[in-house]
Order: C-alpha cells, then structure tokens, then sequence
C-alpha cells in the first residue's frame, strides 16, 4: 500500500453530511456556540437526528426514561459530548466498518475510543477547560484511519498474519510493516478530504513526528493525546505499567501527571464494568 493508493481509496469516500460540516465550521468559530444553534443543526438531518437519539438513549447510561427530542439530548449531554456523537455517526456512516482485523469487533472499537476522547475531556477539564472541549472530538477520531488499514488487510487476506505481528509489536509498527504508512499518517489525507479544521490535522502530524512542534498550542494538545493513546489504545486498555508510562512521559514535558492518573484509575475501572 502506498500513499498515492491511500489516496485515491479515500478520495472515492463520500464527504462528510453537511450537516457535520456546519457544526464543524460551528464550533471552528466558537468554542461554545449556542444550543439553539446546535439544536437546529441537527433537526435539519433526519438521519444524524436519529443516530443523535439512538446514542442518546442507549443502554450505556441507563436513563429511566427515553430522550424523545434533540433539544433534550443536548441539555443533558451538553454540546461538546453532542458534538462527539455527531462524529461517531458521521464515523460508521462513511465507512463499511470491520476491525476484525485488529482482532476487535465494532463495538469494541466505538468502546475504545470512546474511552479516549472521555479520558482526555474529563482529564483537560482540570487543566484547561476550552483545551478539553478542543482535545474531545479530535481524540475520539484519532482512530479513524485504522479503519482504512483493517478493510485493506482483510480485502488482502492479510488478516493472520497482521493479527499475529499486532502480538509481538505495536499497533503503529504492525500497521507500517503491513500498509507502509500508520494510523496517524493516514488521518492527515482522511481529514483533509473530510474537511475538518487544520487544527485536526496539524495535531495529527505532530502526534506522528512533530512536524508542527513550533506551535506551542498544538504541542500540548499532541502530548495529551499521546499520553491518552498510549494508556488506551487498539491493542491494550488502562494496563498500570502504561498509565505509568504516560504519566513519566507528561512530567518529562512538564505537565503534572498526577490528575492524568488519577482520572485513568477511575476510567479503567469504568471500562472494565461496561
């Protein structure tokens, strides 16, 4: 596999509904636009209404009674976990989705980062409250181009064998070793087709080789990011010796890991019981 077949794969997706866009380019301009912007958003797509209630209502958060109105599926969550949902459905909808080749199933997958984007928000919202609400849909994506690695390694038949090296390396070095290129790398060409904010981007090229290391923003959203992926991620969730790898590796960027660590203890026991 190389770029140029990257390329053209994702350039054949459709774009994202235009209903995401406008809620992108929504919260591009603001880090807290109003409900009632949000709210008509949303209403104005049927099928993202839907998908938004469908979330809303899942059994995951045991709420006695139906949300039965976007409006109040908004009020509860609050727009930026809203917003998230919005992703997740505009995620699962430009995609045949299969992760079976990283030997997870689907739901596994939406588990996982799920758990990341969580883990990073609730982490931020005692750092820097408007960094949590920027770190929040961009952890819960970061994921999205293993989705193209799985569906080529299963249309290849090269599913045994990835499964096999995904056991003795890492997820990044058993994805190079199979596509030539990582998750990390193929979300620069998936968001940009997508036409998500450069800051999606840019956070990308620094998570994968700090292209951007420049910019001080950006950096201390990579780190926090790779300090999440590295406790939760596609082969391995809340291990100790990974919370501990992640909370040496924010102290030696100067970032107190003891919060960090103490929101991954009260996740990993979250995670265990869902």
């Amino acid at each position: 596999m190389t770029r140029d077949d990257i390329t053209l794969w994702i350039s054949k997706l459709p774009p994202l509904p235009e209903s995401i866009q406008k809620l992108e380019r929504l919260f591009a301009s603001s880090t807290s636009p109003e409900v009632s912007q949000i709210v008509s958003i949303i209403e104005s797509d049927p099928a993202l209404s839907a998908d938004i209630l469908a979330f809303s209502n899942s059994p995951l958060y045991g709420f006695s009674k139906q949300l039965q109105s976007i409006q109040q599926a908004v009020t509860l969550f609050g727009i930026h976990q809203i917003r998230k949902m919005a992703l997740k459905s505009a995620l699962f909808g430009n995609f045949d989705v299969d992760m079976s080749a990283y030997g997870i199933s689907n739901d596994m997958f939406l588990k996982i980062t799920s758990f990341q984007s969580d883990l990073v928000f609730q982490w931020y919202m005692s750092v820097d409250i408007d960094k949590s609400r920027t770190l929040l849909p961009i952890a819960f994506v970061m994921e999205a181009g293993s989705l193209v690695i799985s569906r080529y390694i299963i249309d290849n038949g090269l599913q045994e064998q990835f499964l096999n090296d995904l056991q003795r390396l890492d997820v990044q070095e058993a994805e190079i070793l199979h596509t030539r290129m990582s998750t990390l790398q193929i979300n620069y060409i998936l968001f940009e087709h997508w036409k998500l904010n450069d800051i999606y981007i840019k956070t990308m090229h620094t998570l994968d080789n700090e292209l951007y290391k420049s910019d001080p923003y950006i950096e201390e959203l990579a780190n926090a990011l790779k300090a999440v992926r590295t406790v939760v991620n596609l082969k391995n969730q809340f291990r100790k010796e990974d919370i501990k790898t992640a909370k040496l590796f924010l102290e030696d960027k100067g970032i107190s890991g003891d919060k960090f660590e103490k929101v991954c203890y009260r996740l990993a026991k979250k995670f265990q019981e869902s």
